[in-house]
């Protein structure tokens, strides 16, 4: 069915996603201190989702130690609860313990739990003492016939000490809590006989923390933020390769600033009000597809209306039976699509984007490469901000490793390998000037003991270059801020993974940025402790009851 086919690319990739990677910024050793950049508009964080939660708003905390992606060694068995349990000890008392829990209610129902709990005081102890961080997920699914609910509970609470130059008080404290619900009706016939999806969602934020809001006024804040969001989407196949999608969203934000005396900064309560409306139609034959839809938004001050479209051509393989296509194929995909971000009362820099896009893709069996141009403009609510400039991004990933079988035997190379590369090269706009990033995993499993374990190797290597005149700022509510130093900021981070993978374990050594220091200059930042070599040993252990 065509509406089955396309409405998880249509909807899930233009909805809730940004739709590409996030780059990675990170400011600590370890990734205490990470930020994931939306690759389009690196001014603000990408959108991520947890469950039925989505996460957006909180530009100023770091996202990477909220994420919980950590997930579990092997393939579930659904008949049986199944446990992991993780624990990483290593250099400068750094301690990372991290649960899951899979509990297969019935046929129809699972319920996930997850745990995360670090301790890390930092290389010359001034990060903070206990559990820095604590975060925790539940989730429940129940998926019968042709609909599903999915319920997600989620808790973060972050207490630490910044490691800056300031006089001031450095701590940051954040908490947030969450709570996410997902009704789902799939493959359902309407009153005029066609197939339909329907998706509706809700979820809130409740967040606490402090922080600084500028330079200009160094004075601890104490924050509160709450948003209310719902959003449904409907999508019908009209026959004939023909469906449409209209999305409606909508959501309410409040916050409150106090001072370091819990007096109240401003007259009254923040609160705005967002709305939008994105529709879609989708045509496809043969390896043409074309989408033509338009999108709307509106808050209290501001509107925003684009027309977008969506292209794809797909030639060079050859179709099979059940469409599977073989041999080499490329793919030619012209696009101009949106980002208007959610409005947090926090947002300084440019919140909004509208793109064009030229793509070029080959795929194969072994290898697949993009070559990606994007002509970009950011825009600021409320102000004539207007920057202005193009992306090119080239990304390759060779090798079919994918999970471990080891039942399998008489593996090549590249069945054990996979190795990605990614280069963003920003052109008259953006903070970052560049961005370089590769991975390696490997796996050999071609060997006599293969069934009783698999050695295996994980390299990251992550280079990122800022422009000049733009600084790094931990305590502000825009990390990122303009600055008058001609000095830019460019460092490496790496992390080097050595293991061995057991059935039901897994045991590896890590080294992270191999080498020398690098210190974050006091001119272009207030960052008061370097990027060092860490050292830690990580252990899963997983169990079926």
């Amino acid at each position: 069915m065509l509406v089955k086919k396309i409405f998880l690319c249509i909807f899930i990739s233009n909805i809730y996603s940004q739709g590409y990677d996030f780059i990675p910024l990170k400011l600590d050793a370890f990734g205490q201190f990470e930020f994931c950049l939306n690759e389009i508009n690196p001014y603000s964080q990408s959108d991520f989702k947890i469950g039925a939660i989505k996460f957006s708003n909180l530009n100023h905390i770091p996202y990477a130690p909220r994420r919980m992606d950590f997930d579990f060694i092997g393939k579930l068995d659904t008949l049986n609860v199944t446990s992991q349990f993780n624990y990483a000890r290593g250099d400068y008392s750094f301690r990372e313990t991290k649960v899951l829990a899979n509990n297969p209610i019935s046929k129809n129902k699972n319920l996930l739990f997850k745990i995360h709990g670090r301790k890390y005081p930092g290389w010359d102890s001034s990060i903070g003492s206990g559990y820095i961080l604590q975060n925790y997920l539940v989730d429940y699914n129940h998926i019968k016939d042709n609909h599903s609910i999915q319920i997600t509970r989620y808790y973060h609470n972050e207490d630490i000490s910044l490691p800056i130059y300031d006089t001031q008080s450095s701590n940051r404290l954040s908490e947030v809590s969450s709570l996410g619900m997902s009704f789902n009706l799939f493959d359902r016939t309407s009153l005029m006989g066609n197939k339909y999806n329907l998706e509706i969602n809700y979820n809130n934020m409740f967040y606490n923390g402090q922080g600084f809001q500028d330079f200009s006024s160094p004075e601890l804040l104490y924050l509160v933020f709450e948003q209310n969001f719902i959003s449904s989407n409907y999508m019908v196949d009209m026959g004939g390769n023909i469906a449409s999608s209209l999305y409606l969203e909508y959501q309410r934000n409040k916050s409150l600033s106090f001072d370091s005396d819990e007096n109240l900064i401003g007259d009254e309560l923040l609160a705005r009000s967002m709305g939008h409306i994105r529709w879609n139609g989708h045509y496809s034959k043969g390896f043409h597809s074309l989408d033509i839809g338009a999108y709307y938004s509106e808050n209290e001050s501001i509107s925003n209306s684009y027309i977008l479209f969506d292209y794809m051509y797909k030639f060079g393989g050859r179709e099979g039976l059940d469409n599977y296509v073989s041999g080499p194929l490329w793919i030619l995909n012209l696009k101009r699509d949106c980002l208007v971000n959610d409005f947090s009362g926090y947002n300084t820099w440019f919140n909004n984007s509208d793109y064009y896009l030229l793509k070029l893709s080959r795929m194969d069996l072994n290898f697949s490469i993009d070559l990606s141009l994007l002509q970009v403009e950011l825009k600021l609510d409320d102000t004539d901000k207007i920057e202005s400039g193009n992306l090119f991004k080239f990304q390759a990933e060779v090798g079919r490793f994918e999970e471990i079988d080891f039942d399998s035997a008489n593996k090549g190379l590249l069945d054990m390998l996979k190795l990605r590369f990614a280069f963003y090269d920003y052109l008259d706009y953006s903070p970052i000037n560049y961005n370089l990033s590769c991975n390696l995993k490997f796996t050999y499993s071609s060997f006599s003991n293969r069934d009783k374990y698999v050695p295996y190797v994980n390299v990251d290597f992550n280079r990122i270059a800022l422009n000049p005149g733009f600084d790094l700022k931990l305590n502000l509510l825009n990390f990122i801020s303009l600055g008058s130093s001609s000095e830019p900021i460019s460092y490496n981070t790496s992390n080097i993974e050595l293991g061995l993978i057991f059935d039901n374990f897994i045991i590896s050594y890590n080294i992270l940025n191999l080498g020398s220091e690098y210190y974050f200059s006091n001119i272009s930042s207030n960052i008061d402790m370097p990027i060092y070599q860490m050292n830690y040993l990580n252990v899963k252990w997983q169990f079926q009851d």
